[in-house]
């Protein structure tokens, strides 16, 4: 349960918002930056928690209004959201489409949990387009989502060496290494 029962609501509050946009009509990106804001202040520490969360708000919204494609891949926040669906092919196809860095740490950090998925297909997606989306995602994101998963690696019981190396890759970019020495003292 998370510390702050406000936050909790200003997360579900956002991602209701958005799961009622309409999107083939409105273009208004401010439902997906609300959400992207609201996320940004979430602590990864407790990122099992909001995953589930964020997963089944966007799953009851999109039930309740019968129209499954509304999240998925019609404008540039939906394959960050797909990130949460329960379906592995989903998940995989939104790796696949994203076309721009993390919009934050939070986002970075589902990432990064997708190397763990149960779905051996999701975990190869984001091996396959980890380097893509890091190479447009602020470094301070990056630090930010390997310092909140880098205690729980030890119980990731899904991921293998593949998905190890693209993690370790990870601290080959530019600034990188040094940001994160720099956490670490």
């Amino acid at each position: 349960m998370p510390l702050n029962s406000d936050l909790e609501e200003q997360v579900l509050s956002s991602v209701r918002d958005l799961a009622n946009a309409k999107p083939l009509i409105d273009d208004d990106p401010s439902a997906s930056s609300r959400v992207f804001a609201v996320t940004s202040s979430l602590p990864i520490s407790n990122l099992r928690f909001w995953e589930r969360t964020i997963r089944n708000e966007l799953s009851w919204a999109v039930n309740r209004r019968s129209s499954y494609n509304l999240w998925v891949n019609k404008k540039p926040h939906g394959p960050w959201l797909t990130l949460f669906n329960g379906d592995g092919f989903r998940r995989a196809e939104a790796l696949e489409s994203i076309s721009q860095g993390a919009p934050n740490a939070f986002f970075f950090a589902i990432l990064l949990r997708r190397l763990n998925d149960w779905v051996p297909q999701v975990r190869a997606a984001a091996r396959k387009s980890i380097d893509r989306i890091a190479a447009d995602t602020e470094n301070e994101f990056i630090i930010e989502a390997l310092w909140g998963a880098l205690p729980h690696l030890h119980f990731w019981g899904r991921w293998r060496e593949p998905d190890k190396d693209a993690l370790v890759d990870l601290v080959g970019i530019d600034d990188v290494p040094g940001l994160l020495a720099s956490r670490i003292i």
